[in-house]
């Protein structure tokens, strides 16, 4: 019974063996001193059963020996209490085992100290479960090593609660591996402060899930750096609100790929700044989706550079509004190829500005459409530059307008070639200016058509040089008007060819006096 136990002198305990051990009543157990319990063989510990473990007096853990604990059976760990595991010396936890540390009762845990959980050997808490993990007070994590952190299977961290991880020293926590990181609950995660994230190693940035990325909240994004942006999953990035993507220092942009960029949901692009779409690489720019462009505030866009426009895929340009690509800084339209600028919306380019159309490159032009071209003020359609305006696709000279062509430079019009010429509707040549017409190079004009040239303002007609006139087909010639003819002077008259002027003389002959009354 107890008392009898209690009353052995620690000495004889010596000469215990394991089968000796486990004969022992459970309910004699609660006779035994530390200091009896100190002088027990080890090996005679391998017999004690979980009923007699639960039965000893939590004082007699204090005399458990690193050897001794060694050699008790895993299910003897099994009937420990809080009380009882509290008091086991911490140098006694050195002789823990993987299958021991896993038996012991959640409940149990929750006796650890951070002395006692700090002499665990690393090798013990491979088997230490998310359950047990939970059941730990927040003071015992401030226990944890390095080395323990890394040994410990990536499921345990499923069950740390957010004041626990608080308690971590910070080695320990910069030892968590991606998958342990993982691991961790969303609620957990979302605890962390800016600085304990600024802690991390890039590397660990991999294991974060979208959950977790959702929980943190914004201040957390402003630690971030460019190689631990780098190292975030693509699927991370689909749990990002505006707001957190938006307290992202906008050098950690810097560390962005294609596929990351990609995965921010069109709602999360809503938080971009200037600043941070500044700093986005361009080889990041493929990533981006119409959807995600257009979800850019139009402040954002005047982030845009040269380099980054260049990588945009063509699809992202046709999510993008007006007043957005109005925002864009006129030197970023210098990256646009053809296929890009084909594929802004018409209604888009109302927002274009004289400035950008300038910047927009000689090879991208072909790209523009006819649809485009329309939807172009006078004012911006008339900044394109000559040689602009030479690369221009015959066919979008079809959809132009009278106000839109009469706000070309004079030396833009120059730089028409003769198909240009021929594709302009009759009512928009009728907006050719006589500046404008007289930079028509003289072997052009016969590209002039016949209903073209019947669409002429009077004074358009008359500001053509005599070297231009000299070019005129009859077809031409039978299409003018008299008010047109009568804007030309008698060397411009003389200067045309022959049969052309045998055709416009009637139209010179003063009027016929009225017939007397009879």
């Amino acid at each position: 019974n107890p008392e009898q136990l209690g009353a052995m002198p620690p000495k004889a305990m010596r000469g215990f063996d394991n089968k000796q051990m486990g004969a022992l009543p459970p309910e004699a157990m609660a006779g035994m001193r530390p200091d009896q319990l100190r002088q027990m063989p080890p090996e005679a510990m391998s017999g004690l059963s979980s009923d007699q473990m639960g039965a000893l007096p939590p004082a007699a853990f204090g005399g458990f020996s690193p050897n001794q604990v060694g050699e008790l059976s895993p299910r003897a760990f099994g009937g420990m209490a809080p009380e009882q595991l509290g008091q086991l010396p911490p140098n006694a936890m050195r002789g823990m085992e993987p299958r021991q540390l896993g038996a012991l009762p959640p409940a149990a845990m929750g006796g650890m100290s951070p002395r006692q959980l700090g002499a665990l050997p690393p090798a013990a808490m491979g088997r230490i479960n998310p359950a047990q993990m939970g059941a730990l007070t927040p003071a015992a994590f401030a226990g944890f090593r390095p080395a323990q952190v890394e040994s410990m299977p990536a499921r345990a961290f499923s069950g740390v609660q957010p004041d626990q991880l608080q308690e971590m020293p910070p080695r320990a926590f910069r030892a968590m591996a991606p998958n342990q990181f993982g691991s961790l609950p969303p609620e957990t995660v979302g605890a962390l402060q800016p600085a304990q994230l600024r802690q991390l190693p890039a590397a660990t940035f991999s294991g974060f899930q979208p959950g977790q990325v959702a929980a943190l909240p914004p201040a957390a994004f402003g630690g971030f750096s460019p190689n631990q942006v780098g190292e975030l999953p693509p699927r991370a990035f689909g749990g990002m609100a505006p707001e957190q993507l938006g307290a992202l220092p906008p050098t950690a942009m810097r560390g962005m790929e294609p596929r990351q960029l990609g995965a921010l949901t069109p709602e999360a692009m809503g938080g971009m700044s200037p600043l941070q779409l500044r700093q986005l690489p361009p080889d990041a720019m493929p990533g981006m989706k119409p959807a995600q462009m257009g979800a850019l505030p139009p402040a954002a866009f005047g982030g845009f550079s040269r380099n980054q426009v260049g990588e945009l895929p063509p699809r992202a340009f046709g999510g993008m509004a007006p007043d957005q690509l109005g925002a864009m800084p006129p030197a970023a339209m210098r990256g646009m190829k053809p296929a890009q600028l084909g594929a802004l919306p018409p209604a888009a380019m109302a927002g274009m500005s004289p400035q950008q159309m300038r910047q927009v490159p000689l090879g991208a032009m072909g790209g523009f459409k006819p649809d485009q071209a329309a939807a172009l003020t006078p004012e911006v359609f008339g900044a394109l530059r000559p040689n602009q305006v030479a690369e221009l696709k015959p066919q979008l000279l079809g959809r132009v307008r009278s106000d839109q062509i009469g706000a070309l430079a004079p030396t833009a019009v120059g730089e028409l070639s003769p198909r240009q010429i021929g594709r302009i509707q009759p009512q928009a040549i009728s907006g050719v200016t006589p500046a404008q017409i007289k930079q028509i190079a003289p072997e052009d004009v016969d590209a002039i058509k016949p209903a073209q040239m019947a669409a002429l303002q009077p004074e358009t007609l008359g500001g053509m040089t005599r070297r231009q006139l000299g070019e005129f087909s009859p077809e031409q010639a039978r299409q003018l008007t008299a008010p047109q003819v009568a804007q030309l002077s008698e060397s411009q008259v003389a200067a045309l060819p022959n049969r052309s002027r045998e055709i416009v003389e009637p139209l010179l002959a003063p009027a016929a006096a009225p017939a007397p009354a009879p």
